[in-house]
């Protein structure tokens, strides 16, 4: 073989390596963002109830996301939550997690919401809270935690609801 020939036969595989491994922005636009699907189910499936005309999760677009003011996953069997699973979802004003099974809350899951007005989080299982779990709630006015298992809270823990 020439070293003309490998040298194109090397430039054809560099091409279509490039080809292949390229981003394709017709799929990226189509992607659901940020990814609704990768959350807790319940959350998920709360999510999608909350928008009309949506019944899928990968149908879920950023523009959806913001326009939920109201979240209701009370009563579905939650135990656990993952940091992300409000992302996006900078209209929330209202959020029921109440009547479920719940025992922790992960650091940082509410730091996305800062525009929520009401958090109920009563009849859960919830044993402690990290520290800080609602610095980013200065707009929260009402905060309802009864029937826990918390026997102590981190210093601070409310110092930075002000209403």
């Amino acid at each position: 073989m020439t070293a003309a020939a490998v040298a194109a036969l090397l430039l054809a595989v560099a091409v279509a390596t490039t080809a292949v491994l390229a981003p394709r922005p017709a799929q990226a636009q189509t992607m659901p963002s940020p990814s609704v699907c990768d959350r807790t189910q319940q959350i998920r499936d709360a999510i999608v109830d909350a928008i009309s005309g949506v019944t899928n999760c990968m149908d879920v677009t950023s523009a959806h996301l913001t326009s939920i003011q109201e979240l209701d996953a009370s009563e579905t069997g939650l135990t656990a939550l993952l940091v992300g699973d409000f992302n996006g979802m900078t209209g929330l004003r209202s959020l029921s997690l109440d009547q479920n099974q719940l025992t922790s809350l992960p650091a940082g899951i509410f730091d996305s919401l800062t525009g929520l007005r009401t958090l109920a989080l009563y009849n859960n299982q919830l044993t402690s809270l990290p520290a800080g779990v609602f610095d980013s709630l200065t707009g929260l006015r009402a905060l309802w935690m009864w029937s826990n298992r918390i026997d102590q809270l981190p210093a601070n823990v409310f110092s930075r609801l002000t209403s």
